[in-house]
């Protein structure tokens, strides 16, 4: 369970945090939609003699001598902005990033759990194949890190026979030009779907093919499609999807975060995700045939987004914060 949803949050929530300190400057940039901008500013106005600022680039940020910086980054971004969070690092600059996993040694720390997912639903529906049989793997745009998860679990694994593929985002979109449609008709016995990308359209195709056995895949998290997914379930339907609720308000506890850690907090020993030690622990919400029926309802409705946008969980609290990561 997220933690904010727990009876232990009930006891921090009662916890007063510190909430002044420095005086220090946090900048922030990146891709920054209007969500984001919002936390930005919500958490900024929370803190005493702590100020914020937004800045064109990781490097402008350097230059005008921040104490920390907030990047709003992707998997995508880590390529372009490396070598300026290394600068970053380099003079003595926290860097936390923002939906990205970067891999620089000391100085950075990730809020992402964008690793995360892809290995989990890797590792899902594997197993649930029991090591053997047909898998597709799409791998959007060659990225290097899903394509080093991709070869980590399939290391080992001499039964299972992978149909890997390299779709460009420019291209047509293969879950609904007819590519991938194609590919489970002449792959009966296809076990399951893996994307780096998941997709609404791949669910509709897989809920309307009319094969007996339906591969695994990721559902995404929007309301019609679990509400439908649900409603497969009830019609005694065969199929099997996971999906994922992300942490939301990711800026919020990105400013939360680099505050503590300017204020002289260190990390806890379990702070960090299975195998890394830059990536932020957070509780993933994790959905399954199993407990999907019991998040229809309330459960769901206490998520942001749902309707036009992906379920995301609300930002943790600044005591959330503390006691998740911080000693």
């Amino acid at each position: 369970m997220y933690p904010q949803y727990s009876e232990s949050a009930q006891t921090q929530d009662a916890q007063p945090v510190e909430t002044s300190g420095g005086p220090f400057t946090i900048g922030y940039t990146g891709a920054i939609d209007g969500s984001m901008q919002t936390d930005f500013d919500t958490a900024c106005s929370e803190l005493e003699n702590t100020t914020c600022v937004h800045g064109e680039s990781v490097s402008a940020l350097v230059e005008q001598g921040v104490d920390a910086i907030i990047n709003a980054s992707s998997r995508w971004d880590l390529y372009g902005s490396g070598p300026a969070v290394h600068s970053a690092v380099e003079a003595g600059i926290p860097v936390f990033m923002l939906n990205a996993d970067s891999n620089e040694p000391n100085g950075v720390y990730n809020l992402s759990v964008d690793k995360e997912v892809a290995t989990t639903s890797l590792v899902w529906m594997i197993k649930s194949m029991n090591d053997k049989g047909e898998i597709a793997l799409y791998n959007f745009g060659d990225s290097e890190l899903m394509r080093n998860i991709i070869d980590g679990e399939l290391n080992g694994r001499p039964e299972i026979t992978p149909y890997s593929f390299t779709p460009s985002y420019e291209g047509n979109n293969p879950f609904s030009d007819g590519t991938v449609k194609t590919l489970i008709a002449e792959h009966p016995n296809l076990g399951a779907i893996w994307s780096s990308e998941a997709d609404q359209d791949l669910f509709w195709l897989v809920k309307d093919d009319t094969a007996q056995n339906k591969p695994l895949f990721e559902c995404i998290a929007k309301k019609e499609i679990l509400i439908e997914w649900k409603n497969q379930l009830d019609s005694g339907s065969t199929m099997q999807c996971i999906s994922f609720i992300r942490p939301g308000g990711l800026a919020y506890d990105g400013v939360y975060t680099a505050f503590f850690y300017l204020n002289g907090s260190k990390f806890r020993a379990d702070a960090f995700a299975q195998g890394s030690t830059n990536t932020l622990r957070f509780d993933l919400i994790m959905l399954t045939n199993e407990n999907l029926p019991e998040w229809i309802g309330p459960k769901l409705e206490a998520m942001n987004g749902g309707e036009n946008e992906l379920y995301t969980v609300p930002h943790l609290t600044p005591q959330e914060i503390k006691a998740l990561w911080f000693e």
